[in-house]
């Protein structure tokens, strides 16, 4: 076990040995990295942590800290501070005023986004309204407006005729003579009999039990609907 001469001897080896190094090293030391860089953070948050640093660092080179203060920065604010002229041109020896004007870029881009976001807004509640050459157009392409649906009265819609698959079959009508019918072709046709047909599609080669409509919708009763 080793032994120490006194408190005072224990005290520094503890210190080098479990404690970090003093504050001031650190602060240089990361100021020459890249740690404390402004990334996504505001710019408010990335100015305190600079301040901070350059306080503990103890560093009073104010051009060298200025290049340090750009090299943080994310690249579009940077630029534009740069970039400023007149009398919000930060002075190149001058921490303070690129502070500054880094704080008068962000608050300008910030009133730019909460403007831009208030016009889209309104923008898209903006109401169209048909003009009078608009509705010329539309009646002339459309003269007799579009049709409404009837309201249904409790009763089947007659079916409308068959266009597809189902046969259906037209009502036999004998053909009538030019001179007229004859007593004979009266009688022959009352003695005639009766053609049963569908009572689902008309048609006289089936009947309802085996109509191939009977899944088609405009032959449905309202019972099968």
């Amino acid at each position: 076990m080793h032994k120490f001469s006194s408190w005072a001897a224990f005290e520094a080896e503890f210190i080098s040995h479990f404690c970090p190094q003093s504050e001031q090293q650190t602060a240089l030391q990361a100021l020459s990295g890249k740690k404390w860089y402004q990334g996504k953070n505001l710019i408010d948050d990335y100015i305190d942590c600079f301040t901070e640093l350059v306080e503990i660092a103890e560093a009073d080179d104010h051009k060298l800290l200025v290049i340090h203060f750009r090299e943080g920065l994310a690249p579009d604010p940077q630029n534009k501070v740069a970039t400023l002229t007149g009398n919000s041109a930060p002075k190149f020896d001058d921490l303070d005023t690129w502070y500054t004007a880094a704080r008068h870029v962000a608050s300008v881009e910030d009133n730019n986004k909460i403007f831009e976001a208030n016009n889209r807004a309104s923008s898209c509640h903006q109401l169209i309204k048909p003009t009078v050459e608009f509705s010329k157009a539309f009646n002339s392409f459309c003269p007799i407006g579009i049709p409404s649906r009837p309201a249904f009265s409790g009763v089947n819609p007659p079916k409308p005729a068959f266009q597809g698959f189902c046969p259906q079959a037209a009502p036999f009508v004998p053909a009538a003579s030019k001179e007229g019918p004859v007593s004979m072709d009266v009688d022959r046709t009352r003695g005639a009999p009766k053609v049963k047909t569908c009572h689902r599609c008309g048609s006289p080669d089936h009947f309802v039990a085996g109509c191939p409509c009977a899944l088609d919708i405009r032959f449905m009763t309202l019972g099968e609907k």
